[in-house]
């Protein structure tokens, strides 16, 4: 199965809807998993004896990880093909989830979130990949704005769903159950998935040039806007259900629903906005 042609073009190979389903279903899972954190922190720290203040110190494990699996992901997708990176870094990725569910330990919490981190970071690259190797080039936009959904939808999961397993078992049983998701999803990846053919005219594989990149002002200049989106982003998913709740006094349930409304509104925002920049003529900077 390949979705080339006999001229090594893309076509629309049915099969492409296959894998974007798996790979934005792998990327909803690393999402669900990373934004179990919000909605669980003040269960985790007052079950662990952490004061609100130290919370953070197992976010910040997390993405410690997550930065250095972005950073390696894309090395280990090209090396190692996408399925494999999928599946077994997602499969991973669940078992920290489900050990750090059962730490009565500071420490081992914090390398816990760090494993999982360290796992999660690499779908991207590898669905990016894939979805690029499966959707010719006048569709993957549309493609690639239903896979960023993922990461939004994640948010939106965790928070409808945890604050009720927190108030019927437990946070402990949040870990476990998406944990063990996510290792189901890795394993549907790994029997499901399909790298496609390599392009024919990559006769050999070497190191990017570094030196370009660093001397690229718009690189660097989106890079420093993405910073600051992120910054936003991931600030607020990972403090604003802790601080509502110990700040405000609002119940962890309500608390979640006002993070299901912010993770809605991106869901709806980033197709949207991709799909308003093609209108406008490709505007992007604008």
């Amino acid at each position: 199965m390949s979705p080339d042609d006999n001229d090594g073009v893309a076509v629309r190979h049915p099969y492409r809807w296959v894998v974007l389903l798996l790979c934005w279903g792998a990327f909803t899972m690393t999402a669900v998993d990373r934004s179990t954190w919000g909605p669980a922190s003040v269960a985790v720290g007052e079950d662990l004896g952490v004061a609100l203040a130290g919370l953070g110190v197992f976010a910040t494990g997390y993405y410690v990880g997550y930065v250095i699996s972005n950073a390696c992901g894309g090395f280990l997708t090209d090396w190692l093909g996408g399925r494999v990176v999928i599946a077994s870094t997602l499969f991973v990725a669940g078992g920290f989830m489900v050990l750090f569910g059962e730490t009565d330990s500071v420490a081992l919490g914090i390398a816990f979130q760090a494993g999982v981190g360290v796992f999660a970071g690499c779908d991207y690259s590898a669905g990016v990949k894939l979805i690029s190797r499966w959707f010719p080039a006048e569709d993957r936009g549309f493609a690639m704005g239903v896979f960023m959904t993922a990461t939004s939808l994640g948010t939106v999961i965790a928070n409808a769903i945890v604050p009720g397993l927190i108030e019927a078992s437990g946070w402990r049983t949040s870990y476990h159950v998406f944990g063990v998701a996510s290792m189901v999803v890795a394993v549907l990846c790994f029997f499901l998935l399909r790298n496609g053919s390599a392009p024919r005219t990559a006769d050999r594989r070497e190191l990017p040039g570094l030196a370009p990149l660093v001397r690229n002002r718009d690189l660097f200049l989106l890079g420093l806007a993405g910073f600051g989106g992120l910054w936003g982003t991931y600030g607020f998913i990972t403090w604003s259900n802790a601080l509502m709740v110990k700040g405000s006094h609002v119940s962890p349930v309500q608390a979640g629903v006002v993070v299901v409304i912010f993770g809605v509104a991106a869901v709806v925002a980033k197709p949207l906005i991709g799909v308003v920049s093609d209108l406008i003529g490709g505007r992007r900077k604008r």
